[in-house]
């Protein structure tokens, strides 16, 4: 009988097309890797539109492993996030490794979500050209073996260069929360010159400062709603509150777990956020079990006020158990006031972030836990803040400058402090910002492209396009037209559905 020739490895390499090093090492590695006999997918020039997205998704599933270069500049790609996202999601359905971090010679931190899929893997670490050989031979060793790579981040290594002075980071870090939950009153390192306050701080401020009650944060994808949370927890901190965070994003698709096991994850995050140990947490089959756990297993075990914060709780939509896990929370908010149960449930906060309008959450307004109270609502810049942004970058620009930009961008939170971390970090001209915005490898084409994959991924193109073309969904269904928003891709002005913003509107007219 003869033996099955083994097929050859199989490998995807991510990384930030951008960074020249990150570029340099890529190409080095796919010449090496093919040289060895594997089979290599990399994207050196793929157009971005609907068979990209297709072919992205379709070699994530090829591939035995995604190798991803992690440098100062990748680490806040979204496209490089949105890569390693999916095959850690393929990794775990397949039950296998998947993942193979090489530090391009990089020792910093790797910001929230990176860290979550990588943080406790091995890697390899490039320094420098002389690195190449030694590298691919770790990789591929790293794939015979099943294990990742040689070397192991050092405890307490500083980050690549300790004495930058601080930059406006595009995202939030919730671990920055972490580090002061043993130093009450500690100011966060997040507070810092680049951040710009809005309406909604002063809200968040009051809340934290009153007795317990659920706070609702409801604004688009990427407009600062957990960077709001973030210090929202802070204040509560501040006053004495003990403070737990849930972040559904690290609990998988959680639309296609079991209320069972979707209740476990969130029992065993909480009791690991509050230090709670020798606790096993029963079977929590329904949403009444898992109430009795926090009267019975929590609040017993924590003294004072506790405020539990639940970011992206908008993710169980679509699950089958949303409106059962909804009318929970609802039912913890009513026992502050239960004359039985508000000795201990009075004791109990809740902030629950959102994305989507709460009126399209649940159908009900007696059991929805996101009306009892008007939520704080993220807002964009207005254009007289882009003037508190300039200030804090020296005055990098002029007011014309500032009108364009506002005109481009719409005050968008994300993208408004990632146009000057551009202008800084790549020494960039505003007319070289300007006339590169909505290019697919532009100072703005990591977020663009992820933007489309996620529209294509949702089926959400056709309405894009015709909120662009058109300035309406089709058939007028205005869930699409929700969904787009809380994305934060399109908005309604004077009547009528345009696109979040110019750049929006520009790029997907073209791509679309």
């Amino acid at each position: 009988m003869t033996t099955p020739t083994p097929r050859p490895l199989r490998f995807f390499i991510s990384y930030r097309r951008r960074a020249a090093l990150d570029a340099r090492l890529a190409e080095a590695m796919h010449e090496a890797l093919l040289g060895a006999g594997c089979e290599v997918f990399i994207d050196r020039a793929m157009k971005v539109g609907v068979d990209w997205s297709a072919e992205i998704d379709r070699h994530i599933g090829w591939c035995d492993h995604l190798v991803v270069l992690l440098s100062e500049d990748s680490i806040a790609s979204e496209m490089v996030q949105g890569e390693v996202r999916r095959a850690f999601q393929a990794a775990k359905a397949e039950g296998r490794a998947k993942l193979m971090p090489v530090r391009v010679a990089f020792l910093g931190g790797l910001g929230y979500e990176l860290d979550s899929y990588l943080g406790k893997l091995q890697y390899a670490l490039w320094q420098g050209p002389q690195d190449d050989k030694r590298v691919v031979e770790e990789i591929l060793g790293g794939a015979l073996t099943g294990s990742a790579a040689a070397y192991v981040l050092p405890p307490g290594t500083p980050a690549s260069d300790p004495q930058a002075p601080a930059r406006p980071a595009p995202k939030a870090d919730m671990r920055l929360l972490r580090s002061t939950l043993d130093a009450p009153g500690a100011p966060l390192d997040s507070e810092n010159t680049f951040y710009v306050p809005r309406e909604a701080d002063a809200r968040i401020e009051e809340f934290a400062k009153a007795k317990p009650r659920t706070l609702v944060i409801e604004g688009p994808s990427q407009s600062g709603k957990s960077s709001l949370l973030l210090r929202y927890l802070a204040h509560c901190i501040v006053v004495g509150k003990k403070v737990a965070f849930l972040d559904l994003t690290m609990f998988g698709d959680v639309r296609n777990h079991s209320f069972a096991d979707f209740a476990a994850q969130f029992a065993e995050t909480l009791m690991a956020e509050l230090e709670i140990q020798g606790v096993a947490a029963p079977a929590l089959n329904r949403a009444l079990d898992l109430t009795n756990f926090i009267s019975d297993a929590i609040l017993p075990r924590t003294e004072g006020p506790l405020v539990i914060a639940i970011d992206d709780a908008d993710r169980v939509i679509g699950s089958p158990w949303q409106e059962d896990f909804y009318s929970a929370l609802r039912g913890w908010d009513a026992n502050r006031s239960h004359p039985m149960k508000k000795k201990s449930w009075g004791r109990l906060g809740l902030a629950l972030v959102i994305a989507t309008d709460p009126k399209m959450l649940i159908e009900s307004n007696y059991t929805s836990p996101f009306n009892v109270t008007v939520p704080v609502k993220v807002r964009p810049f207005a254009r007289a803040k882009l003037e508190t942004f300039n200030t804090s970058h020296q005055g990098l620009l002029g007011q014309a400058e500032l009108d364009r930009l506002y005109a481009l961008l719409h005050g968008h939170p994300y993208l408004t402090p990632l146009a000057f971390y551009r202008l800084v970090t790549e020494d960039l001209s505003f007319e070289q910002l300007w006339s590169q915005a909505t290019d697919e490898f532009g100072p703005f084409g990591d977020h663009l492209r992820s933007k489309l994959d996620r529209l294509l991924a949702a089926r959400l193109h056709e309405a894009m396009r015709e909120i662009v073309l058109n300035g309406r969904v089709p058939g007028n269904d205005r869930r699409l037209f929700y969904r787009l928003e809380a994305a934060g891709l399109a908005r309604e002005e004077a009547g009528k559905l345009v696109a979040g913003n110019a750049l929006y509107e520009q790029f997907f007219r073209a791509k679309l």
